[in-house]
């Protein structure tokens, strides 16, 4: 009987999930410091107002970062074998 070639999956290089999770981390960092500068701010105030767009871009920022976070985890899963094999 010949021998039979398995296939197996190489796993995924985690660097870059990583690399995006520590770009994630610092988008929150920057939302943190946000958050502290609006609650220092009288509320409704004008520059609370003015404050309001760069929250928005940071949040912007986050959700494509997490976005990206979420698709190298899929591909990481899809490299991994399959637990019948």
């Amino acid at each position: 009987m010949a021998p039979t070639k398995t296939t197996t999956k190489t796993p995924a290089n985690v660097s870059t999930l990583e690399l995006l999770l520590n770009e994630a981390v610092e988008a929150y960092q920057e939302m943190i410091a946000l958050r502290q500068k609006l609650r220092r701010l009288k509320r409704g105030s004008e520059a609370y107002l003015d404050l309001l767009p760069e929250i928005a871009v940071c949040a912007s920022v986050i959700t494509a970062k997490t976005d990206v976070i979420i698709e190298e985890i899929d591909r990481i899963e899809d490299t991994l074998p399959d637990d019948g094999d």
